[in-house]
């Protein structure tokens, strides 16, 4: 069985989960844009009694015995939205064979609080290819999907109890997706499709052992070793975790008393002592080449102070900065001001650089690629220009310096 991570439980979530088999469907941009762009609509017919609907088809045969309700707002040519609510009254199921037989359907959005899919709702649906479940699911009804060749994966919901053998007959390449230890994860395995096991999100984590060690000095690297996690999952399960979580938060200031923790997903405290220490450190003023270019100062701060300094005038060479500022830290005592030679190009009057797109954390630092012009014209890196990236490790806000190069 392959695993696979999952972090959230709406539909957009569940098609990038899978999006090696739903590739042209993976984002919700599209999904909405299909919707609207639709040449024309589905008109549902459906049974109303005591506040529940049943969804009976599309209402384009004999509707004489139905309600119906136009979607041709929702619905395109080719995607068939089914809602959980209709007129305010609850959907509950989709009755047999309501779709069946159906050419133009080739996706199914079937929408949140809808329960059960009856016996050959969409059998036999030949250009049928993907299939969006709600977390409400529970009942899959025998040919439900039969004879649906087309669809080569879907993600059964954590919460389907009861699934029939028959459910997707005729499919005997389909791969479903299904959180470790599920029904569906059972019925993939009894009918020996491929499963994707998808991990349950956690829901809390408690350390159930304090590590070995939680005073530590500001000259120390923090050391979590001996500590012990309590991690409850949404689906129930338990685990005991001693070991591959990542210390976020290893620079710490006066006065605090916890360190940011992230294991998997989530971010959680574990409580510490810190003696903070006072450090000396050492202000260079230096060219972009690191070449010493004036005498230096010293001094001395708590660790974890911003030390913020504006540069000395040098003859011939500009600061990149009007003002640096420098965090003491328990390795970095030497902070540089960088100076650029005068002549050269100056990226601040006639530089760009293209937007660069969220990144996500990972623990280590990251440098994403970016790309610098001026003028217009595209730089060529470690040749036109050299970057320098600094807090680009935790979440938040981090900084690329750019520096101009040789000309």
């Amino acid at each position: 069985m392959k695993g696979i991570s999952k972090s959230d439980h709406n539909i957009v979530r569940r098609i990038e989960a899978s999006q090696e088999l739903i590739k042209d469907y993976n984002s919700e941009l599209y999904l909405k844009n299909s919707l609207r762009q639709a040449e024309k609509g589905w008109r549902l017919k459906y049974t109303e009694r005591n506040g529940i609907v049943s969804i009976a088809g599309n209402a384009d045969s004999d509707i004489s015995t139905y309600s119906t309700q136009d979607m041709s707002e929702m619905n395109g040519s080719d995607i068939l939205y089914i809602p959980g609510e209709l007129n305010g009254n609850t959907v509950k199921n989709i009755l047999p064979y309501a779709f069946a037989e159906n050419p133009a359907v080739k996706i199914i959005v079937i929408g949140e609080g809808i329960e059960e899919i009856g016996e050959g709702a969409f059998a036999d649906c030949p250009n049928l290819e993907h299939i969006l479940l709600p977390s409400s699911l529970k009942t899959i009804k025998a040919g439900a999907f039969a004879k649906c060749e087309k669809i080569e994966g879907v993600e059964l919901p954590e919460n389907t109890e009861s699934i029939d053998d028959r459910a997707f007959d005729n499919n005997d390449h389909l791969t479903i997706f299904a959180e470790t230890n599920s029904a569906a994860a059972d019925y993939a395995q009894n009918m020996q499709y491929e499963l994707v096991g998808i991990e349950s999100e956690i829901e809390n984590i408690e350390i159930s052992r304090y590590p070995d060690k939680v005073e530590f000095s500001s000259d120390e690297e923090i050391d979590l070793s001996g500590m012990e996690l309590h991690v409850t999952y949404m689906n129930g399960e338990e685990e005991t975790v001693s070991e591959d979580w990542i210390v976020l938060d290893t620079l710490l200031k006066e006065g605090s008393t916890e360190v940011q923790i992230q294991y998997k997903d989530k971010r959680f405290s574990v409580p510490i002592s810190l003696e903070v220490k006072e450090y000396e450190y050492s202000i260079e003023y230096v060219d972009i080449d690191g070449n010493t270019l004036a005498e230096g100062k010293t001094g001395t701060a708590l660790f974890g102070t911003e030390i913020v300094e504006t540069p000395i005038d040098i003859e011939g060479y500009t600061a990149l900065n009007e003002t640096y500022s420098f965090i003491v830290g328990s390795k970095d005592h030497i902070f540089n001001i960088i100076y650029q030679e005068n002549g050269k190009i100056n990226l601040e009057e006639g530089g760009s650089i293209d937007s660069i797109s969220p990144q996500k954390e990972t623990g280590a630092e990251i440098t994403p690629d970016i790309v610098v012009k001026y003028n217009h014209q595209v730089l060529i890196k470690d040749e036109d220009y050299m970057t320098v990236y600094m807090d680009n490790v935790n979440a938040g806000n981090a900084t690329v310096l750019v520096i101009g190069l040789n000309k």
